[in-house]
């Protein structure tokens, strides 16, 4: 196969990831409005992240991502929510790769338990990062569209409504405290559970 016929391809893919995950979002969203009640309940960690990788290694083929997860800090570990977890992961990986210029992208899962009850998962990416100022208006519809043309300006916003629907926060740093330009880190708290 020629070298274009390979890029037109790679393209063409490309392309219908973004609206297979543009019209998921959309979903997220029109099901987070129509379900007035709704039904939380324990999912496992563990269980999340390994249907997460799979994922995200088929809707990635061509890119060389590396993904951190330490699969036995989240053994046992559950998180009150429903069936929309896993979206809300696949957004921040989503973005994270989207947002990463660097031929390798790097990203790693970590899990932490405070004294206080809660847990917090933290996905870090080694990408261009975002200045702190900017960090906010990430988190309204359509920011990054409005801001820069691309993306749907979905994927924080839809993290944001289902960690709070899971009575968690979500709040952004740098991966390197003080130097924004090494990556970002989401952060998301929520009440710890064990089954």
């Amino acid at each position: 196969m020629s070298n274009f016929a390979t890029e037109s391809l790679e393209r063409a893919r490309q392309s219908i990831s973004k609206t297979i995950n543009l019209i998921t979002n959309l979903s997220v969203l029109m099901r987070y409005d129509l379900e007035y009640s709704y039904n939380l309940f324990p999912i496992s960690l563990c269980e999340t992240f390994i249907e997460l990788e799979k994922i995200i290694l088929e809707l990635y083929p061509n890119k060389q991502i590396q993904l951190h997860i330490n699969k036995d800090d989240f053994k046992g570990k559950t998180i009150t929510a429903d069936s929309l977890l896993l979206h809300l992961f696949l957004n921040l990986l989503i973005n994270a790769i989207s947002n990463d210029p660097n031929g390798r992208v790097k990203i790693e899962i970590k899990y932490e338990e405070k004294e206080e009850g809660s847990s917090i998962i933290s996905v870090s990416d080694y990408g261009k990062g975002i200045k702190p100022e900017k960090r906010k208006e990430l988190f309204t519809p359509y920011s990054q569209f409005k801001r820069e043309g691309k993306g749907s300006g979905l994927g924080l916003f839809i993290v944001k409504t289902l960690v709070e629907r899971y009575n968690g926060e979500v709040w952004i740093e740098d991966r390197v405290k003080g130097d924004y330009t090494q990556g970002t880190c989401v952060n998301l708290e929520f009440s710890r559970k064990k089954s």
